[in-house]
């Protein structure tokens, strides 16, 4: 039998102390008397676990929690569909509180597939079904699926398929498509209030990363009538912070968003 790796064991000692206490924090003189350990190896472990964002620190109470690279391990483990675990309920939140209809949508190589959908409880909503597919230049939605691509990708993409003419707004020149990615990449969101797609219909879409990069994007969409500048900057904020919240569920990277 292979002889276990003292420091490593005592690392995991560390971390099964949080099993139960996901949103709790430890010092290292409670996990020393926890553990039984001395307290120079429980800081030198912690030191060494927050040095790869496994725990992190807080500076107030100089305890630790759970980190973000912990999270970053589930997700890889779990696959990407575990979006759809999480996102369901918040998706039906932000359809409430926006009135629009809300959706996940995945390039899948050729079009966006729709993953999961929220509408609001009440009145005339823009129906969407789970399963559709939706061509990869639709608006500001295909904007927010493309803009994180590889650009080997996207060019081998826009070399081999055309962009289509939806309506007069649509953006059909490719140098003017890549600008837009690059807009789009640079703001943190896309948005389509000139009708770009469907004519009649308003959109905003945001991007909800996880550890290994972009995973979907959040579209809202509406009936143009009913949005004016004010309501667009109500729903865009609403829908950029829960975007954020889910890409921090999901154990997203911060230098993925650039």
């Amino acid at each position: 039998m292979t002889a276990l790796v003292p420091s490593i064991d005592r690392a995991f000692k560390i971390l099964e102390c949080y099993k139960g206490h996901e949103h709790s924090e430890f010092g290292v003189s409670e996990l020393s008397r926890r553990l039984e350990l001395n307290k120079s190896s429980v800081h030198s472990i912690l030191h060494t676990l927050s040095s790869n964002r496994i725990l992190e620190k807080n500076p107030q109470t100089q305890k630790f929690k759970l980190g973000k690279g912990l999270r970053e391990f589930a997700i890889i483990a779990q696959g990407k569909q575990d979006l759809l675990g999480v996102a369901k309920p918040h998706l039906i939140q932000l359809a409430e509180n926006s009135k629009c209809t809300v959706f996940l949508g995945r390039f899948d190589g050729s079009r966006i597939k729709v993953l999961e959908k929220a509408e609001p409880g009440d009145g005339l909503n823009i129906s969407v079904s789970v399963g559709q597919r939706i061509p990869f230049d639709a608006g500001c939605l295909g904007r927010v699926c493309l803009a994180w691509l590889e650009k080997k990708q996207l060019t081998k993409l826009l070399q081999s398929r055309s962009l289509s003419d939806y309506t007069p707004q649509s953006i059909t020149d490719p140098g003017a498509f890549r600008k837009a990615l690059s807009k789009t990449r640079k703001l943190g969101y896309a948005l389509d209030s000139q009708e770009e797609y469907l004519k009649g219909v308003w959109a905003c879409s945001v991007p909800v990363f996880d550890a290994s990069g972009i995973s979907a994007a959040m579209t809202l969409i509406s009936f143009s009538g009913r949005i004016d500048q004010t309501v667009t900057e109500r729903i865009l904020e609403k829908a950029l912070q829960k975007g954020n919240y889910l890409s921090g569920l999901l154990g997203a990277k911060a230098d993925l968003e650039d």
